[in-house]
Parts: C-alpha cells; sequence; structure tokens
C-alpha cells in the first residue's frame, strides 16, 4: 500500500483547528482545558469543609476558570473531560490526623481520598478522573481536615487541571 503520509491542518478563522501529523498524532490547540494552582498557602480550618481557592493561572485556553469569584471550572462544551487535584500540606502537627479532598460534580463529591499522615511530614494527596459533563456543569475542589493545616502554594505543589479528552 502507499506509505505516503502527509501533515495536515484545518483552518477556522485563519487559526489552526486541528493539526495532524504522519505520525497519527492530532493536535486540536483550542481544546479546552486549564491549570490552576495558589499563589500562597492556604489555611485550611479544623473540622470545616473548605473549598481550595486555586488562584493563579498556568493556562486557561478558553477561559472556563473563575480564579476571582467562584474558583471552579465551568464546561462551555459537552464532553468527557479528565481533572486532577494534587494538594500539599505543610507538616503534620499530629500523628493520625485524617484529610479528605475531593473533586466536586456541580457541588457533589465525585472523587475524594481519604489518608493520614504521621507527625511532623509534608503530605500530598492525588485525585485524578474522567467525567462525562453537558456545557454549565461545573468542577471544584474541597478539602476537609480534622486538624487545622495549610496547603502549600506553587504550580508544582498543589494545582487543579482540567482537560477535554473526548
Amino acid at each position: 500500500g502507499n506509505t505516503d503520509a502527509y501533515p495536515f491542518s484545518l483552518l477556522a478563522n485563519n487559526a489552526d483547528f486541528i493539526k495532524g501529523y504522519p505520525n497519527g498524532i492530532v493536535d486540536v490547540p483550542k481544546q479546552s482545558g486549564c491549570l490552576v494552582y495558589l499563589t500562597a498557602n492556604q489555611a485550611i480550618p479544623a473540622a470545616t469543609t473548605t473549598q481550595t481557592l486555586f488562584d493563579g493561572k498556568v493556562f486557561d485556553i478558553q477561559n472556563e476558570y473563575d480564579n476571582v469569584t467562584n474558583f471552579r471550572w465551568t464546561a462551555t462544551e459537552p464532553g468527557r473531560y479528565k481533572a486532577t487535584s494534587l494538594l500539599t500540606y505543610t507538616a503534620v502537627p499530629s500523628a493520625q490526623n485524617y484529610y479528605q479532598s475531593y473533586i466536586l460534580k456541580n457541588g457533589v463529591s465525585l472523587f475524594q481520598r481519604f489518608n493520614s499522615s504521621p507527625t511532623g511530614y509534608y503530605f500530598s494527596q492525588l485525585i485524578t478522573g474522567d467525567v462525562v459533563l453537558v456545557a454549565g456543569d461545573y468542577l471544584q475542589s474541597q478539602v476537609f481536615n480534622f486538624e487545622a493545616n495549610s496547603i502549600w502554594s506553587g504550580t508544582h505543589l498543589s494545582f487543579f487541571s482540567v482537560e477535554k479528552i473526548a
């Protein structure tokens, strides 16, 4: 058979809409996605469900993340999305403290993680999962700890990301 393969590009408004390569990789440069993070450590009070206030943006391709008022990502198009939350806590003050983190869809827990950590250690919780959304559905991150602590800031320590995958 013919083994010739050529890159292709589909344009919309004189910009790449879809780009294909001979090796089968396809780019969709305007696909929904965001990576947000804490610009300062966030204090988490004891025994209180607390929304994580990711206020810094590395990228937000379709401007779907509100980093000022609601601190949540809202889908503008239906599809399958991958959501990820990484939270890194400062040193744990006492032994066997339980930490819970959640990714919520429309205010209801969708994915969750429960951990405990020994005294004095830094500790991270990672949650990731795929979810089908319709336009207007939103995703956000929350925590609940049995004792007060703080979540560390920084793009590599505590972040929330959403990417459209189908």
